[in-house]
């Protein structure tokens, strides 16, 4: 008789579920909300919201990618914490081929793939479908960026906590006056970074939302509302 085997203590099944969550919704919304309009020497992708009266409100619920750059936050602590004891080195080798590789083999793919079909089907459209199959993967560029600055981060948390989360508000702020007050086009460029690090840096406190009163939850949940319908 076996013993059964039991996860890590280190390991969060709410956190697991979360990032699973996050990964099939992405997935389900780029291939089931998107509609291909495909002539003799492209294709190009269009969506159902801008059309749909009412479908914008799903957003309200499906906009996941906060959620996957929260939970990046936590796990990376943690891997920075427990598993390479600070070592910054350590923790960007390991955490960027665990990134790299999955990714840079289906790029590998759908461009082989894209080879073959050239060859046998003359068809215009083929690369520019096997770009608008792989551009869901801009996500990962700023997620490899994250990872490089994570030991920075992760120290910036130790010293200075919520503080970090003012700051990045504050940026992100001032990025949005420059953008749309004064027809700035790069704020928006910059702010991606600094919205997705945002999420990723609350993931550092993960812990201590957890311990918090519910009422603490309520808060949150209440000031997102407000915050989405504003």
């Amino acid at each position: 008789m076996t013993a059964t085997a039991t996860p890590p203590k280190t390991r969060d099944r709410y956190v697991d579920f979360l990032r699973a969550f996050s990964l099939v919704i992405v997935v389900i919304w780029h291939w089931v909300f998107t509609i291909l309009i495909i002539n003799e020497t492209t294709v190009s992708p269009t969506n159902p919201i801008g059309f749909t009266r009412g479908m914008w409100a799903i957003t309200w619920v499906l906009q996941v990618m906060p959620v996957f750059f929260f939970v990046g936050g936590f796990t990376h602590r943690l891997a920075f914490d427990n598993y390479t004891k600070g070592t910054s080195r350590r923790f960007l080798t390991r955490r960027s081929k665990r990134l790299l590789i999955p990714a840079m083999t289906l790029i590998a793919i759908w461009i082989g793939l894209g080879f073959v079909l050239r060859a046998t089907i003359a068809a215009e459209w083929i690369w520019p479908a096997v770009i608008l199959v792989l551009s869901p993967l801009w996500f990962l560029v700023v997620y490899l960026v994250l990872v490089a600055i994570a030991p920075l981060a992760i120290r910036a948390h130790w010293r200075w906590g919520e503080l970090v989360i003012v700051w990045l508000l504050g940026l992100a702020a001032v990025l949005d006056v420059l953008r749309f007050s004064h027809q700035q086009g790069w704020a928006a460029w910059i702010n991606f970074l600094v919205i997705w690090g945002l999420a990723h840096q609350l993931g550092f406190f993960y812990d201590k939302l957890i311990a918090a009163p519910r009422r603490t939850a309520w808060m949150f949940v209440w000031a997102g509302f407000f915050a989405m319908v504003a």
